[in-house]
């Protein structure tokens, strides 16, 4: 049984529009995606965003050079959702297909990636198994639509994963699964206010100390 997506990382009801980004940064590539230069550095993101309609918006994104692929693992990218619904796919990118049902649904599976463990939903590349078939397009976005949907329906797998997605490495050219196991990365322009604000902080304390002495 999963974990979801609970209140300490996003509010249970959440107000549409609102958005989670995670990061793919653990590598099961056999011998290594990342090089071995700097194992956590991420391949990609995963932004969802919560949709009108029980719907969630999925934009997945690789960095530096790294592709899609199908290397003979079940999914090329694989996610899990709480009380498995039956989810309807809509604006799916080209190249991409929908395994275990009548397209375009897909009823929760079992799909096996690798270390990164077992997956209820997915996607297969189309362009067939091995690193030389990659998708040339780094992004791959699609809505799903079903019963009760939010960003609380995101759920871990039994190995704690999010999602997992097969790429062929940019770095190495190697190629396996990487996968995304923390949630709630702020957005980089959030990021920065925080950090802007926590440096506010300190200057403001540092001055209210000095003007005590």
């Amino acid at each position: 049984m999963g974990l979801a997506l609970g209140a300490a990382t996003q509010p249970a009801s959440a107000a549409t529009g609102d958005t989670t980004t995670f990061l793919l940064t653990s590598d099961h590539c056999t011998g290594t995606c990342g090089g071995g230069i700097n194992p956590q550095a991420s391949f990609g993101s995963i932004v969802v965003t919560d949709l009108i309609g029980d719907a969630l918006g999925f934009t997945v994104t690789v960095f530096n050079g790294n592709k899609f692929v199908q290397t003979g693992l079940d999914l090329t990218f694989g996610f899990n959702l709480n009380a498995n619904p039956t989810v309807t796919y809509s604006a799916l990118s080209a190249g991409f297909t929908i395994p275990g049902g009548t397209s375009p649904l897909q009823s929760a599976g079992s799909y096996h990636e690798n270390g990164t463990g077992d997956f209820e939903y997915g996607l297969v590349w189309g362009g067939g198994p091995g690193g030389g078939n990659a998708d040339l397009n780094p992004v791959l976005s699609f809505t799903i639509t079903g019963t009760a949907l939010t960003l609380a329906s995101l759920q871990q797998n039994a190995a704690g994963q999010f999602f997992a997605a097969d790429i062929v490495s940019g770095t190495t050219g190697f190629t396996g699964a990487v996968d995304a196991s923390v949630p709630g990365i702020p957005e980089p322009e959030t990021y920065a206010m925080m950090l802007a604000g926590l440096g506010l902080m300190g200057f403001v304390a540092r001055r209210r100390k000095q003007k005590a002495a």
